[in-house]
């Protein structure tokens, strides 16, 4: 019994030393801490309102994050909705920058004074001219690659009564086309240069455009490493592969040629032009 009472004194002497009072308020931290910790991270992967859902799914990329209350989030979800916003509003607020940056003097109206070929070609229709050459300026405003509108015109070259062509400008050098079917559609612009045709695939079209222009095409030797190279206009994204080759003529001489093959944006064809190369 003695022992027993000796060892509860010296017990209580340690519980009340400054060391294991620190220890003990370590611990308690350490507890209160770890269950917050828990409680944020089940929050964050259940929800049992639609509020709460809307929220996920907005953290998902769903768009859905205009149905969000964040004033009725719990801690752990506000905090993950709001760092996916902070992430997400440089693009939404780029966005809706560009689609205000179409200045008066792009939408000055054509006049026949002015523009006497274009009243001539397509006067029957200069109402829907008009109406389409705006909505070419904002759809191409609302992209995220268009910094400023600058020019907006009809394009009468590929142009008709049944289906009128734009081209637009932005102050970055970005060019859009739009024919009036893409302007009736509601999906997102693509620039020149995002329709361009890729780097393999205009190599392979130009050495199919080569073999079609030789005298003999099995006779073709295309220089494909060093004797090609591959430009794209940042601008128009027109796309000029340059290729030597060597081919025979139609009295059997070998002969070195150099192709230019072009290809545009949206069309499905390029063209070649061939020339004897100097040796």
């Amino acid at each position: 019994m003695v022992v027993f009472d000796i060892g509860v004194y010296f017990f209580l002497k340690i519980l009340q030393s400054a060391t294991m009072k620190r220890l003990i308020a370590i611990v308690f931290v350490f507890v209160v801490l770890t269950g917050c910790q828990t409680a944020q991270q089940k929050e964050k992967i259940t929800y049992s309102n639609k509020n709460d859902e809307y929220a996920s799914l907005c953290i998902e990329g769903e768009l859905v994050c205009d149905k969000v209350d964040k004033n009725k989030l719990g801690p752990g979800l506000r905090f993950e909705f709001d760092k996916y916003m902070k992430k997400e509003g440089a693009i939404v607020k780029q966005s809706n920058a560009s689609q205000t940056e179409i200045p008066d003097y792009v939408l000055s109206p054509y006049t026949a004074d002015q523009y006497p070929k274009l009243f001539a070609a397509f006067g029957s229709r200069i109402d829907d001219v008009q109406r389409l050459r705006r909505a070419a300026a904002e759809k191409a405003a609302a992209s995220p690659t268009c910094d400023r509108v600058e020019v907006v015109e009809l394009s009468q070259e590929r142009s008709s009564l049944t289906d009128l062509n734009y081209f637009v400008d932005c102050a970055n050098t970005t060019r859009f086309r739009f024919s009036e079917t893409e302007l009736a559609s509601a999906g997102p612009a693509a620039s020149e240069s995002q329709k361009a045709w890729g780097e393999a695939e205009a190599r392979s079209a130009c050495e199919e455009l080569i073999r079609q222009s030789a005298s003999i095409p099995t006779s073709v030797k295309v220089h494909s490493f060093l004797g090609t190279s591959v430009y794209k206009a940042p601008s128009t994204g027109n796309v000029v592969v340059t290729s030597d080759f060597d081919a025979k003529n139609a009295f059997g001489t070998e002969i070195g040629y150099r192709a230019k093959c072009y290809f545009k944006p949206g069309i499905a064809t390029g063209k070649i032009e061939i020339s004897q190369r100097l040796r």
